[in-house]
């Protein structure tokens, strides 16, 4: 048999269950009210606060909530409204060693040029023909785009011992023949191991590279650069692996401050705008989209279209490259993410500023109604009134509709949309979200600069010592200044920062006391694999030699919800595992599961080294599967003694068969009365009968 774990319990060392609340962290909650002879129900959680769709705001915010679930508890809730939320992001830091043999996956088919191919070539990856020789994608020749591996802190390598495409019908996971031991290079074997080191990478990619891996595993991305090769042990926001956490915050508890934007910044005028064009052709039936950006059109890394308009021949930079090669590029196109900075009262940067005050959000740094990024009372009250009247073939089918489900099948440009790249739009239902937004201080804008070297440092040249092509054809002058890299955010930014949501439904804070209810959020645990460490804990386990000696990265979303083993897939219709994952989908007998089981009494701790706080876990909610057997021998008799004889007794049970007396269902009507004559006709979800 098979077993499976979904639901471990999490203990104190002194064996008190943890839940993750406390005295100032309240668990997640149902709540409700009265309202004359409506009920009024809803959900509050560290992700916000949810109101059944049929309760109206008004009804919401008159509401005294109650908590369902606690009967202890007496407090009165309320419910404040807006339509702004914020996601905050904090990273912290691993080192490269923290990630020894955790499997990850590495994308080269990017690779096109010649130069860009013998450069893989270089470090062994010599497969890189993407249409193989009939020149057709998807077919049994082309290369594999992917490859699977790890890093190892003993080697001080990179291991790629499996090749991966999904491109292809069959064949999706290959392993590579050979080990890992020496490096290798372009005399490399086809559908050989492939080994290097972090220099071996950076000197054939150049030191500003990364590279990009992300972990099957765990889910998670992770950006390696040329300092966390240098630097292994180190977890520094210099030199480690950025591990990023993300919850939902109310604007409320945000200190006030303003706040850079460098990419998608939305305006006060386009968010009403858009929304205002969405719903208007609502009214004119005049399809769904993509409407207009809602955001600043002058912020932003891409060429735009004074870019493109900017040289002698449009697109195009003349002798680029020093030998005679032209530099060409379309309005949305990216050379990187470099942002020009000035200062702050620069109307001419790529810098967009905001506040936060007093729970809400503002364009520009002077907080005024006229400033605050929501929706108008126009858009709430005469757009929307005019849409949901639209009569459809008699209908009024949008009669009663919130803006949100108004907005649902619309879609948005985003600020980089182009005709050449007709793609980058986003759905309106869900929001109009910004870029990242990082608190403007000197500090930070300093973290966030582009990568300078030399001595004196600069800024990275191009072609034939060129500078930034976007930068220097537009931005003139103003090309020695300041530039800030939205990448930085992403992969080596110290601290937090935040997202900005305007949502077409309203936001509701939850308060008692005037106070602000503080919500158990997930948190982040680490399991050391090593643990494992005896023939016994390794039966009870089920761990692979690929899984042993590993840190796993953990989420503790609370009250026995921990989450984050590596699995795969298992077909228990042949009782065989398939791998980590599949091309297609078998529901009649696939199975996700974890790949190996935490033995009862092993620790879990806050942090990758056990030097956090530790918890012992143990297996609650476990599954076991029966392995599929011929019939035995003694199948007439191994259920002798399964008798009724054996049930409690008729005072707990009432006995509803043909001798339960006046509790009888009655007599048992005949087979041949019954859908497919008495037998089952659904087994673990599968429909066995011939019949409709």
């Amino acid at each position: 048999k098979k077993k499976s774990v979904w639901q471990y319990g999490v203990y104190n060392q002194a064996g008190t269950e943890y839940t993750g609340a406390t005295a100032t962290r309240k668990a997640p909650f149902p709540i409700y009210d009265i309202a004359g002879s409506k009920e009024l129900r809803g959900y509050a959680s560290h992700w916000g606060v949810h109101v059944d769709y049929e309760v109206t705001d008004a009804e919401a915010l008159a509401a005294d909530w109650k908590n369902e679930q606690d009967s202890t508890d007496t407090s009165t809730y309320k419910l404040s409204k807006s339509y702004g939320k914020l996601e905050k992001y904090t990273n912290s830091f691993l080192s490269l060693n923290e990630i020894h043999k955790v499997r990850v996956r590495l994308y080269i088919g990017w690779a096109n040029s010649n130069a860009e191919k013998t450069k893989f070539a270089n470090l062994g990856f010599v497969d890189t023909d993407w249409d193989g020789t009939d020149n057709t994608l998807g077919t049994a020749d082309d290369a594999y785009e992917r490859y699977e591996g790890y890093w190892d802190k003993n080697l001080g390598k990179f291991c790629f011992d499996t090749k991966v495409s999904w491109r292809r019908t069959t064949d999706n996971i290959i392993p590579l023949t050979g080990t890992c031991s020496s490096s290798t290079n372009s005399s490399n074997t086809s559908g050989a191991v492939v080994v290097f080191s972090g220099t071996e990478w950076f000197t054939q990619m150049g030191d500003w590279h990364r590279i990009y891996l992300f972990s099957p595993e765990s889910g998670t991305d992770y950006v390696i650069r040329k300092n966390t090769t240098d630097n292994p042990t180190s977890k520094t926001s210099a030199n480690g692996i950025k591990v990023q956490s993300r919850e939902w915050v109310d604007i409320e508890t945000v200190s006030d401050g303003n706040f850079i934007c460098l990419k998608h910044c939305p305006t006060v005028a386009g968010v009403n705008a858009t929304a205002k064009q969405a719903l208007d052709a609502i009214v004119a039936g005049s399809g769904t989209g993509p409407h207009d950006s809602p955001y600043d059109a002058t912020i932003g890394a891409h060429f735009k279209q004074t870019d493109y308009e900017a040289p002698s021949t449009d697109g195009q930079i003349n002798d680029f490259w020093s030998n005679g090669s032209h530099y060409t590029f379309n309005v949305g196109d990216y050379w990187n993410e470099a942002s020009v900075y000035i200062n702050d009262a620069s109307n001419s940067d790529d810098v967009a500023l905001y506040r936060i005050e007093g729970g809400k959000f503002y364009q520009g740094t002077t907080a005024s109604a006229s400033n605050e990024v929501t929706w108008s009372s126009s858009v709430l009250t005469t757009e929307v009134n005019e849409a949901q009247a639209k009569i459809v073939d008699g209908q009024a089918i949008y009669a009663g509709m919130k803006l949100d489900n108004l907005l649902s099948n619309h879609s948005m440009k985003m600020t980089d949309w182009s005709t050449s790249h007709p793609s980058r739009t986003r759905n309106m239902g869900w929001a109009i979200e910004s870029g990242f937004l990082v608190e403007n201080t000197s500090d930070n804008r300093n973290a966030l600069q582009c990568d300078r070297t030399g001595d004196p440092l600069a800024y990275h040249k191009f072609g034939n010592n060129k500078d930034h092509p976007r930068i220097v054809t537009t931005k003139g002058a103003s090309a020695t200044a300041m530039r800030l890299c939205y990448n930085k955010i992403r992969e080596g930014f110290e601290g937090s920062y935040y997202r900005f949501y305007l949502k077409p439904r309203a936001q509701w804070t939850i308060k008692t006391g005037g106070q602000i209810v503080n919500f158990f959020k997930p948190e982040i645990m680490y399991f050391d694999t090593s643990q494992i460490n005896t023939p016994v804990l390794e039966q009870a386990s089920g761990i692979q030699d690929r899984d042993k000696n590993k840190i796993i990265r953990l989420e503790f979303s609370g009250a026995r919800q921990l989450w984050g083993l590596p699995g795969g897939v298992w077909d228990f219709c042949k009782d065989q595992a398939l791998g980590d994952q599949v091309p297609n989908w078998n529901g009649e007998c696939y199975r996700y599961i974890d790949r190996f089981i935490i033995p009862d009494g092993l620790n879990i701790n806050t942090l990758p080294d056990g030097s956090g706080t530790s918890y012992k876990v143990k297996a609650l909610g476990i599954d076991e599967f029966l392995t599929p057997t011929s019939n035995p021998a003694n199948i007439g008799t191994m259920f002798d003694g399964l008798t009724k004889s054996l049930l409690p007794s008729e005072t707990n049970l009432k006995n509803m068969g043909p001798d339960g007396g006046s509790n009888s269902i009655g007599t048992k009507p005949a087979d041949s009365e019954l859908e497919g004559s008495g037998k089952a006709q659904v087994i673990h979800g599968k429909k066995v009968s011939t019949g409709s």
